[in-house]
This record gives structure tokens, C-alpha cells and sequence, in this order.
């Protein structure tokens, strides 16, 4: 999958820039007009940091170097790309068996999960962001296990997931 730039900075843009109004309102004492001002200053350079680290083919590159994982033996990749497991960002990985998540050094911590596929119960695409975004899969698993990920091409992920299951 294809970084872009467009769909990260909305999406992280947007809420950023609302939560800055309400900051800048209640902590800083700011008027309306002011609290705007600043408000899409620091969204547009949070989502611009958010679009170009989502769309810079050098950044995918080295997250995907330092997220290498050992496949089985006779095992392959479909398809991988960014996305989000809890709090965790990093590299999901679809193989002809299992779904891979391997966390990228960008994160204060790691975290590494994988789920074969025939064990995969249910999925249900999700908003986040108080249902605002539409960027989250839950995945249930046999065992009751669910996870949310999310990832700018969710409907890209569900459809590759759907034809594996």
C-alpha cells in the first residue's frame, strides 16, 4: 500500500486543531478569534508532520527494515502496510497463514502479535476518534480475543482480510 499524505492530515489535522480551541479557550485564556488562529496553525503543522511521515517513502522504508520478522517455512506475504494495534504503530503483515503485527522504533515500547488466519472469528469495521474517523477493523478471535487496528486504508485491509478468511 501506497503512503499518502491527503487522508493523515484531515484526519489528524481536524481533531487536533479542535482540541487546540478548546485549550487555548479554557487554559490560555485566548479569545475566539485567537484560539482559531492558533488553532490551524498547530493542526495544519501537526497534520502536515502526520501526512508527510504517512506519505515519505524513506520513513516506510526504514519502519519496515527495523520490523523484520522470521516467516514458517513455505509461508509468504500478501500484502503489509501501516497501521495501528492499540496504541502500538507499526507494520501489519497479511501471509497465506497468519496476520502479523510487528511494532515500528517509533513507539515507546513494543509489541508483536500475530493471530493465524482460520482463527480470525469476526471482523467489524469501526470509526475511531469518538466515531468520526473511519480507520479501525475489531477483529475477534476464537479464543474471545479482540483487537482494534487501525490504518488510513481500512476498506483496502478488509477486503484482503475477507478474501483470506
Amino acid at each position: 500500500m501506497n503512503g499518502s499524505f491527503i487522508r493523515p492530515f484531515v484526519y489528524s489535522a481536524a481533531p487536533f486543531a479542535g482540541l487546540m480551541i478548546v485549550v487555548e479557550l479554557l487554559f490560555a485564556g485566548a479569545t475566539l478569534e485567537v484560539a482559531i488562529v492558533r488553532a490551524a496553525i498547530f493542526g495544519a503543522m501537526f497534520g502536515g508532520a502526520m501526512g508527510a511521515m504517512n506519505a515519505s517513502r524513506w520513513v516506510r522504508d526504514w519502519a519496515r527494515r527495523k520490523t523484520d520478522f522470521s516467516l514458517e517455512e513455505g509461508e509468504s506475504v500478501h500484502q503489509s502496510g501501516f497501521a495501528n494495534l492499540g496504541e502500538h504503530g507499526g507494520i501489519l503483515y497479511v501471509t497465506d497463514r497468519h496476520l502479523r503485527f510487528t511494532s515500528h522504533p517509533f513507539n515507546y515500547g513494543t509489541t508483536d502479535w500475530v493471530v493465524a488466519l482460520p482463527d480470525i472469528e469476526s471482523m467489524d469495521r469501526m470509526r475511531t476518534v469518538g466515531g468520526l474517523v473511519p480507520n479501525g477493523i475489531r477483529l475477534t478471535t476464537a479464543s474471545g480475543d479482540e483487537r482494534l487496528l487501525t490504518t488510513w486504508e481500512r476498506d483496502e485491509w478488509y477486503n484482503v482480510l475477507q478474501e483470506r478468511l
